[in-house]
């Protein structure tokens, strides 16, 4: 059963809901108050079964996850950090996480945290097929030390930062080496200079 849209609900509409809908798999929260937002939803029982969360608003879902363990989408305005965590943690079933809406350019002159929560989910949600948050980053020094255990993933759009460019020595060297290395040669590898 699904609900397409709960659009400004107040509490005792979300109350209503959870409570004669006990079967719930999909919900769609819009236009909401945004500090009510995990309240509205520890309602739920622990064994409830929403597995697909839409939310229109930027919240702390952090209350909410333990309450929605079957979650396999959730698609979101924006999240915090610590939800990385949480859903690691209580929604083992995750396959989609995406934003609704992506930015069209990312300012790197605005800077950005020394770290984003998105690694702690690739490292523990082996569940996870797509992830749709360009605004995300994961460190290239995380991905070597700590490997994913998303191995099925069949979608990953996200940063990765911490990756150096090669100085115009070393890629005079690199490219000798490719061209010299008879396995680069190839007819379907092409050697791109910038």
């Amino acid at each position: 059963m699904a609900i397409t849209k709960l659009v400004q609900p107040h509490t005792q509409v979300i109350l209503m809901v959870m409570t004669v809908l006990p079967n719930l798999e999909c919900l769609e929260l819009v236009d909401l108050d945004d500090q009510n937002v995990p309240e509205y939803l520890t309602v739920l029982e622990q064994g409830s079964r929403l597995k697909r969360l839409r939310v229109s608003a930027t919240v702390n879902l952090v209350p909410l996850l333990p309450y929605i363990p079957k979650l396999r989408e959730l698609k979101v305005k924006n999240m915090t950090d610590d939800s990385f965590g949480a859903l690691a943690t209580y929604c083992k079933k995750l396959e989609v996480l995406e934003w609704i809406q992506n930015p069209r350019f990312i300012d790197e002159h605005f800077g950005r945290p020394n770290q984003d929560g998105l690694h702690q989910l690739l490292v523990s949600c082996s569940t996870l097929k797509v992830f749709d948050g360009i605004e995300r980053f994961v460190n290239a020094d995380d991905i070597i030390r700590e490997p994913w255990a998303c191995r099925k993933i069949e979608k990953l759009c996200c940063r990765i930062v911490g990756i150096e460019r090669l100085t115009e020595t070393e890629q005079v060297i690199y490219n000798r080496i490719v061209e010299t290395n008879p396995c680069y040669q190839e007819d379907d590898v092409e050697i791109l200079d910038d």
